[in-house]
């Protein structure tokens, strides 16, 4: 388990990336001889298939667990996780229940919006963080019971 700085949490929050400082990657470098600057962080429920798992995992609000045997294999340091998240339909939701689009914050309204308005053909989905404020888990449940939307627990 790795802890987070109040920087990296809005940073794994919005983009599920992490920045990590020069003594974490000393103390990962005591596993693997190349450390990426940054990991892609997964959120809980990722992957959809097992062949592409991030050697991050967001596990609570301030800090991930690493996969230290994972992240001697990632010398990219998993940045799909990242990547993906600048795609459309791909919405991360921060420790407090911000959403995001690309790191842009976004309201819930236009993230309503998006999800009412979703084609069958259309892919959404919704990362959330390690645990839910609670109004922000009924929001998601009841938007969804409105529209299917792929959400990560």
């Amino acid at each position: 388990m790795m802890q987070l700085s109040p920087e990296q949490v809005t940073s794994v929050g919005r983009e599920r990336k992490l920045q990590l400082t020069k003594s974490q990657r000393e103390t990962l470098s005591k596993f693997t001889k190349k450390v990426p600057r940054i990991l892609g962080v997964e959120s809980l429920g990722e992957p959809d298939y097992s062949c592409r798992i991030s050697s991050a995992l967001w596990t609570a609000t301030i800090e991930v667990t690493i996969w230290v045997e994972r992240l001697a294999r990632d010398p990219n340091g998993s940045r799909a996780y990242y990547e993906v998240r600048h795609k459309r339909g791909h919405y991360t939701a921060d420790a407090v229940g911000w959403i995001y689009s690309a790191g842009k914050l976004i309201t819930w309204d236009e993230f309503e919006r998006v999800v009412l308005a979703k084609k069958d053909d259309e892919y959404i989905q919704l990362s959330l963080p390690p645990t839910e404020p609670r109004e922000f888990t009924t929001r998601v449940r009841r938007l969804k019971a409105k529209m299917n939307f792929n959400h990560r627990l």
